[in-house]
């Protein structure tokens, strides 16, 4: 399949979603030592929650500005980015990819805390608290408020989500 034609990212925008990256990473970090140690399973080679998915426009364009890989192989099932069960657009994947395997908290109505885990790092038994969840609704937030600005700039429908599957040249 071929690329879709996406705009190059503005100045502003691109330092704010790296901003949005960076504060994301830092979380993560934060995450990373709240948790028991060693907890998480996830290495290179653990590709089991690499599946087909879409992005927004903003992020694909990201992906082909800035590391499209010239070379890939696709395993049915999984994401188009693998290559023996390693990901080719590590240093800019998007952000759901960079929270997998980690505890998502989001809260439900009346405030009810819902837990997304990971099976393979955390035991149905696991006792999660606020500190060791990754509450993502802020930083869904940021990035859809940045993918707007960036197609109301680029003229693109900013309900448009694309598979990963199409971003290879």
């Amino acid at each position: 399949m071929k690329e879709p034609h996406l705009p190059a990212i503005d100045d502003i925008i691109h330092r704010l979603y790296h901003e949005l990256v960076d504060d994301l990473d830092v979380e993560i970090q934060r995450l990373n030592k709240a948790l028991p140690q060693n907890i998480l399973q996830c290495r290179p080679g653990c590709s089991g929650c690499c599946i087909p998915f879409s992005v927004f426009s903003l992020e694909a364009a990201h992906i082909c500005r800035h590391c499209l890989p010239k070379g890939h192989g696709r395993a049915a099932g999984h994401c188009s980015f693998l290559e023996n069960d390693r990901c080719t657009i590590y240093a800019c994947r998007p952000l759901l990819c960079r929270t997998q395997g980690l505890p998502i908290g989001y809260r439900g109505d009346g405030g009810v805390v819902e837990v997304s885990a990971c099976p393979e790092n955390f035991a149905d038994d696991f006792v999660f608290t606020e500190e060791t969840l990754l509450f993502m609704d802020s930083f869904n937030a940021r990035l859809a408020g940045l993918n707007e600005d960036y197609c109301r700039q680029a003229g693109l429908d900013i309900r448009q989500r694309i598979p990963l599957s199409q971003l290879h040249p």
